[in-house]
């Protein structure tokens, strides 16, 4: 943080050259500047060089770094990787031709992606990347790519027997379809896939008829079986299939959403329900342990509402029925559901407030919204929520533009981590993806196009810091000072001040200023010196014979718990 003065001239111009001796950073203390070296955000690496940017997307995870697709100009889309450096950039294999369709996941060590029908392994080096199988149809590219245990799981259409569930090793032999569906057959697609454990859970229909059923495969064709078959209306399924506490949550209804959340145990077969009926329509379930979060909306009152499940009715317990939304959203309710160690975030539209961010610690007292941003006018929901290190980040905007910022669950720690790229278009970070310890995302900073580019997040937290401005002059009646946080922080600021008179046994207390600044932005704390001391204030500091004295001090405290504490007397006359 830096701290700074402005001020509008009133009295003696030695008071000037006093103020800035109070406020100067103690002897042997650090004062730089605030500028880009205290930037928790840089560009990883500019892949395509000029604004043209080369479009990260598909960001993976791994144990040294992540993967993505990007062009670089030269090769079309591709597979790269990157460990955080420059250096450690590079594109992992010019001969497998990706598409933005495709989809990446690692499994061990290995990085598999597709490319159309095609399934291709890679350890991150050209010559250990290979292609694993080919299922011959080009216009049904394989999906859902998922890993559970030490195989890949996919659904693809070798042609022969339409839409199947596949896993494979790595090996052209080890890639093998788990389901044999009647061909032609009028059946519900498969969908769903759900890594529990080293087994895969999945709904979808057997082919016989339309009616959607619970799947779930040990990655043998053996071992790959519906489990409950619900013979209710023909456009009702189940989906939603979440993992807790040794059961899988689904919700069974239509479309995207459903009207009742049953749950099976890991190794059973049975279905009991958990929580619904037909007053309600459920949107999203996310797991807590061996509990779920569940966002619904009651269909008598259109209000939503936010449950917490022990996986029995009895235990489901109302935590909030939310503000009502109004005017573009009639049917909003909570979404987009993360939770941070306990802490659950989600996003919801109100009428009063437009879309903001919500947190709950599993109480009804704990529910509340965390921010209050213009978005009512905007119409921009926060977006891209992302659990790393103990913290929410996410993209949102104020009016400046949609940026990151970070949460940790309080209102005081909900902010932006720096504004990237200035004016109302925004740097709009896309992909967020904690890799050990780093944020990785896309990011046009309206320079060099959209890159990747990643954050230090054990490292965002800048540290306090001090500067002694060059000029400071007594404003009308107060002081003025000017506090900015660095990048990727919040700053406290609190100023107090007294002038003692001669001749006066109490001093003058200036009215305490306090102010919060962050992401690089500066806020003015204002000294003021009561009306009534005025004129002897200004009286003493034009007498050279008296011996006036003031006392400043400003303390700051930013976000990490780092406090500074600049405390100076100064002869006023």
């Amino acid at each position: 943080m830096v701290i700074q003065h402005t001020t509008r001239p009133l009295v003696a111009a030695s008071l000037a050259a006093g103020l800035v001796a109070a406020l100067t950073a103690p002897t042997g203390a650090a004062a730089p500047a605030a500028g880009r070296d205290d930037v928790p955000l840089a560009r990883v690496a500019d892949v395509r060089p000029g604004t043209a940017g080369s479009d990260p997307s598909r960001i993976t995870a791994h144990a040294g770094g992540v993967y993505f697709v990007a062009d670089d100009g030269a090769h079309g889309p591709r597979v790269w990787r990157s460990d955080g450096t420059a250096a450690g950039t590079t594109l992992v294999s010019a001969a497998a031709a990706v598409t933005a369709a495709s989809e990446l996941a690692v499994a061990g060590s290995t990085l598999f992606f597709t490319a159309g029908d095609q399934l291709w392994r890679s350890d991150g080096t050209e010559a250990g990347t290979q292609l694993v199988k080919d299922l011959g149809t080009t216009d049904v590219p394989l999906t859902q790519l998922t890993v559970a245990g030490d195989l890949v799981w996919f659904l693809g259409d070798d042609g022969v027997g339409g839409q199947e569930l596949w896993r494979s090793d790595g090996t052209v032999a080890g890639t093998i379809p788990l389901t044999n569906r009647p061909p032609g057959a009028d059946a519900k697609p498969l969908a769903n896939l759900t890594a529990v454990g080293s087994s895969v859970w999945f709904t979808g229909s057997d082919g016989t008829d339309i009616v959607s059923e619970v799947w779930r495969s040990d990655g043998t064709p053996a071992g790959t079986a519906p489990l409950t078959k619900f013979r209710t209306f023909f456009d009702t399924y189940p989906g939603l299939l979440t993992p807790a506490g040794g059961h899988v949550y689904f919700v069974l209804g239509g479309g995207s959403e459903g009207r009742d959340v049953f749950r099976i145990a890991a190794g059973g077969t049975t279905a009991e329900l958990v929580f619904g009926d037909e007053a309600d329509y459920v949107h999203e379930l996310r797991a807590d342990g061996d509990r779920v979060y569940i966002s619904s909306t009651n269909a008598a009152s259109r209000r939503s509402e936010l449950w917490l499940s022990d996986g029995t009715p009895a235990g489901s317990q109302r935590l909030a029925v939310l503000p009502a939304e109004a005017g573009d959203y009639p049917s909003d309710h909570a979404q987009d559901l993360t939770l941070v160690d306990r802490t659950l975030f989600f996003t919801h539209v109100d009428a009063d407030h437009g879309p903001e961010l919500w947190r709950s610690d599993g109480t009804i007292a704990g529910t509340r919204r965390l921010t209050d941003l213009p978005t009512r006018l905007l119409r921009t929901r926060p977006a891209e929520l992302t659990a790393s290190d103990g913290r929410l980040w996410f993209v949102a905007d104020e009016g400046r533009g949609p940026e990151l910022w970070v949460s940790d669950g309080t209102t005081r720690g909900t902010h932006p981590v720096d504004d990237t790229r200035r004016g109302r278009a925004g740097s709009v970070p896309t992909g967020l993806t904690d890799a050990g310890g780093t944020l990785f995302m896309g990011l046009d900073d309206g320079a060099a196009g959209r890159e990747l580019w990643a954050t230090q997040v054990d490292t965002a937290i800048a540290r306090p810091r001090v500067r002694a401005p060059k000029v400071a002059r007594v404003g009308r009646g107060a002081w003025s000072v000017r506090v900015r946080a660095g990048a990727g922080e919040w700053v406290e600021s609190t100023a107090r001040g007294r002038v003692r008179l001669p001749g006066v046994r109490k001093p003058v207390v200036l009215r305490t200023a306090r102010a919060t600044s962050y992401a690089g932005r500066a806020e003015v704390l204002r000294l003021v010196i009561p009306q009534k001391a005025r004129r002897a204030v200004a009286r003493a500091i034009g007498n050279s014979r008296t011996k006036a004295a003031a006392k400043l001090v400003v303390t700051l405290r930013d976000s990490a718990g780092n406090a500074k504490k600049v405390v100076r007397t100064i002869r006023l006359s």
